[in-house]
Formats: C-alpha cells, sequence, structure tokens
C-alpha cells in the first residue's frame, strides 16, 4: 500500500466485523493502521457468512460494532471516504442509513443486470444488491443528496453535469 499510495494511486482498505478470528483489538489495529498509512477510503462490513463455504456456519458480525468502526474511523480519519456497505442491510433493513449517521458518507450502486447476478458467487441468498433506486431511498430519508464521484476530478463533475 505504501507503493501505491507514493506512486499517486487512491487507495482504500478495510475490515470484515465479526470475522471468524478477527478482536475488537484487531478492528482497533486495522483503523490505525488505515490512519497511519494516509489511505484514502477506509470501510467496516459486519461479517455475512455465505453458504457452502468454510465459515457458512459462523454467526453474522455484529452491525452495532460495525457502526461503532465506522464512527471512530471517521473521527480518525475526517477526510476519508468511509462506505455504509450493502451488508450493513442484511437481517437489518435500514443499517445503510445507521451507517451515514455513523458518520459514512458513500453509497455505492451495484449495476450488475439482475440476469447477470447468478453468473457471480458474491451474490448469494444472503446479499443485498444495492440498485440506483435504495440509494435515492437512503439519501432522500436522510435528507442528503446525490453528488458526483470523489474519484473523478471536479472539473470532470462539472463538464458531465455531476455535482
Amino acid at each position: 500500500m505504501h507503493d501505491l499510495l507514493e506512486l499517486g494511486f487512491k487507495v482504500g482498505t478495510g475490515s470484515i466485523v465479526g470475522l471468524p478470528g478477527h478482536t475488537v483489538e484487531h478492528l482497533a489495529d486495522d483503523i490505525l493502521l488505515a490512519k497511519r498509512l494516509g489511505v484514502h477510503m477506509v470501510s467496516a462490513s459486519p461479517f455475512v457468512p455465505a453458504s457452502r463455504t468454510p465459515l457458512e456456519n459462523y454467526p453474522q458480525g455484529s452491525v452495532p460494532l460495525t457502526l461503532r468502526a465506522i464512527a471512530v474511523s471517521r473521527l480518525a480519519m475526517p477526510e476519508a471516504l468511509i462506505p455504509s456497505v450493502s451488508a450493513l442491510e442484511v437481517g437489518n433493513p435500514g443499517g445503510q442509513s445507521a451507517g451515514l449517521q455513523a458518520g459514512a458518507n458513500v453509497l455505492t450502486v451495484n449495476f450488475t443486470p439482475e440476469d447477470h447476478r447468478s453468473n457471480y458467487l458474491i451474490y448469494g441468498s444472503k446479499r443485498h444488491v444495492v440498485t440506483l433506486q435504495h440509494v435515492r431511498d437512503v439519501l432522500n430519508g436522510n435528507n442528503l443528496r446525490m453528488g458526483g464521484s470523489w474519484w473523478i476530478a471536479a472539473s470532470e463533475n462539472q463538464n458531465t453535469g455531476r455535482q
């Protein structure tokens, strides 16, 4: 990551909260490492076990602990991009809104056409797929508006009419 940052790449990292063997101390170390490295994006996602994997029988990660990790990350890295990840919605409707309220400032949209999702194992039965309409609903419910991409230069956003 040091080399990527030195070369000028935008770099992100994160933690899977509740991953078997991953402790609260590891989570704190992950956040401190992200801060020390000066990464651009840091995420926290609750572990969601997937069927037919070695971890399928482990419990799902804690959403409240994930929200605390988001809040601590925001305090540690006020300028960072912090996503409110789709896994916050698994078994917890409104989880992405809670992520924004905890300090997240990014939602991502999944544009994989529905008829192609079966081609990718990542779309297991427990996966919450974030559609553009879902993002609009979450933003409206939190009195927020959609912005342009931070990854694209501001001048490019202006040229495309994005805000």
